[in-house]
């Protein structure tokens, strides 16, 4: 009943969500709270406002753009034994793969979260 581009795009929403929280939760935990950061730059705010506007024209283009068929098979009757396969197979209609780009993805995002986040020593 559900396609697996609906599946697709509820975990890319999750992992994503993830992502934020994690690049959050990392630079709270370097950096001490009574830190003062400077203030962004009007050239800044500007490129970031065009990359944001640019972003979200892309992705309403492509959900515009993209034909979401509706079906009318009948489902198969799932058992344990074909979920199973489905979660550890690489196929079309395989989960782990797209598991395993997105721990990485995740690994990624910590790592720059905390490198962002790292404050640089001043030898004084």
């Amino acid at each position: 009943m559900l396609n697996y581009h609906f599946l697709a795009a509820v975990q890319l929403t999750l992992y994503a969500g993830g992502i934020v929280v994690l690049i959050i939760f990392s630079i709270l935990l370097t950096s001490h709270i009574s830190q003062k950061f400077e203030a962004v730059s009007i050239k800044k705010q500007f490129f970031s406002g065009i990359a944001v506007a640019a972003g979200a024209i892309l992705s309403i283009i492509t959900i515009l753009n993209y034909g979401f068929n509706s079906t009318i098979a009948v489902p198969d009757n799932p058992t344990m034994d074909i979920i199973g396969k489905a979660l550890l197979n690489y196929d079309r209609n395989g989960y782990a793969l797209p598991f395993e780009v997105i721990s990485i993805l995740l690994l990624a995002a910590m790592f720059a979260s905390i490198v962002i986040a790292k404050k640089d020593k001043k030898t004084d």
